[in-house]
């Protein structure tokens, strides 16, 4: 069988980059360790069948693999979670999320350099850590043009988070859904002003609800100009009072006090704030598709419950999974899981290249990992949602 000259600086630098030792990526690999470190010495050479194992698993193109040099090595967004000090690691599938993100984002940025008209971006305030947070809340909502009475219309928390999602969208953002480990984060963003498109990726593991929370929590984190990652762990000074911005911002903006006092009026809970069960809660929450800790967290806030009602909250809830069934049964096809994936901005940047000419349909399917055969169908969906949440304002 022939063997492949790949070139061992390059495997080992693919290895690295995702933080990966020799025994773990070996295993990725359905290799040995002594074999990959073979392959790495350059005294062995692989067969064309683990050299495209190496491609897909590292995430690197197949001509990567044989360049005399590693390619530079990808931006990671700056790290807020800090424990005493330092930020704990990454595992492999959230060092290849970030990747993924920001390879899709540079795909976009040329896109739209080579055709502006793909693209329609708004300009996005700059507010300080000095401002209030509940103020640029309101202000953006409105900006956002989406009502109470829209809120508590939508019919499930899945048609919430892709209005909230479309809307963000329609400001020129791009928004990826990517499957990462919980433990390490629940959405990062990505932008270099000037230079690329501004840019959130949300866990894919996180139920709808969690959602649309972590994508205003980003947004906060795009308008500050501090894109990074985060989740809820200790941090020092000024990265705690980034987290607590971005989180009243998130808050405000899903639960103005209009809509928490409106929610509570249409699904009262029974006895005093506090002493509610977690299924009275959920229904409330479920008025203004919000998760449970998230709006027992407003309601302190807004001295509608009890001090400690959110901790009592947080530490009676499991972690809840989006499971990526249909709300009523069934699975998505593979454009709507594609659509979910890459949304609607990124979606229509590329069909829009490929109409005029700059990306060919193989091109297009590498990107959009699909097949020419769901193409229509694709566009049909995208198409469908436009005209849907266009019609909702």
């Amino acid at each position: 069988m022939p063997k492949y000259p790949v070139n061992p600086a390059v495997v080992i630098a693919a290895r690295e980059e995702l933080g990966l030792d020799r025994e773990s990526a070996a295993a990725l690999l359905k290799i040995s360790p002594e074999y990959l470190s073979e392959l790495e010495s350059g005294s062995r050479q692989p067969d064309l069948s683990l050299v495209r194992r190496m491609a897909s698993k590292y995430r690197v193109s197949l001509a990567a693999l044989f360049m005399p040099a590693p390619l530079l090595p990808f931006q990671k967004p700056r790290d807020f979670r800090t424990v005493g000090g330092e930020a704990p690691g990454l595992s492999a599938d959230t060092l290849l999320a970030i990747r993924t993100a920001s390879e899709l984002q540079e795909i976009a940025s040329d896109l739209v350099a080579e055709a502006p008209d793909l693209h329609e971006p708004q300009e996005l305030p700059e507010p300080s850590l000095s401002d209030d947070a509940s103020q640029l809340a309101a202000t953006e909502r409105a900006r956002l043009s989406v009502s109470v009475e829209d809120q508590l219309s939508w019919p499930t928390a899945s048609d919430a988070f892709r209005y909230w999602r479309w809307r963000i969208e329609s400001l020129g953002i791009l928004v990826f859904l990517i499957r990462m480990p919980r433990a390490d984060c629940r959405a990062f963003s990505l932008w270099r002003e000037r230079a690329l498109i501004p840019t959130i990726v949300i866990n894919g593991v996180e139920v709808d609800q969690a959602k649309s929370f972590s994508l205003f929590h980003e947004y906060a984190h795009l308008l500050l100009r501090r894109p990074g990652m985060c989740n809820e762990r200790e941090r020092d000074v000024d990265e705690a009072r980034l987290e607590r911005f971005c989180n009243r911002f998130a808050a405000h903006l899903l639960m103005p006090e209009q809509a928490v006092r409106e929610a509570l009026r249409l699904t009262p809970p029974v006895g005093r704030p506090g002493d509610w069960t977690i299924d009275e809660l959920a229904k409330v929450a479920r008025r203004l598709w919000v998760s449970r800790p998230a709006l027992a967290l407003r309601l302190e806030e807004m001295g509608l419950a009890q001090s400690g009602f959110y901790d009592w909250v947080d530490a009676n809830l499991g972690a809840e999974i989006w499971s990526g069934r249909i709300p009523g049964g069934g699975r998505l096809k593979h454009h709507e899981r594609r659509l979910r994936q890459f949304g609607g901005e990124f979606t229509s940047i590329v069909l829009g290249a490929l109409q005029k000419g700059i990306v060919d349909p193989v091109g297009v399917d590498e990107v959009l990992g699909t097949t020419s055969r769901h193409l229509p169908a694709l566009e049909s969906s995208l198409e469908a949602q436009r005209q849907r949440y266009a019609a909702l304002g």
